[in-house]
């Protein structure tokens, strides 16, 4: 991954203000460190599809370092999903096995 295209991908979130190229290279290996500002009252980007010219379209997954609270459940800042859950059982009434299946999806898969 060069420079140029971890920039128009990491342009996807929001304002690059930083790619880390410290051996002035290109990226060898699946992973390349961009810092970007953006818009924490909106959800969280966890990936997207992106055309490449040799391989067509993939999706590209983004990982995101140092976050305050995080909710699982509506991919926003600033509260943490068990809150999420509460807020909506104030407004609703308690939640049903199914309803409550929601709340923890993200989760599925990581036993």
């Amino acid at each position: 991954m060069t420079v140029a295209v971890a920039t128009t991908i990491a342009s996807m979130v929001g304002e690059v203000i930083w790619v880390d190229n410290r051996d002035m290279q290109d990226c060898v290996g699946r992973f390349i460190r961009v810092r970007v500002r953006f818009d924490v009252s909106l959800p969280l980007m966890r990936r997207s599809p992106v055309t490449f010219p040799e391989v067509g379209e993939k999706f590209v997954e983004f990982r995101y370092e140092y976050l305050p609270e995080y909710c699982f459940s509506c991919s926003c800042l600033g509260h943490a999903t068990q809150e999420c859950v509460k807020k909506h059982e104030a407004s609703r009434g308690k939640l049903n096995p199914k309803e409550l299946s929601h709340f923890t999806s993200a989760f599925e898969g990581l036993e």
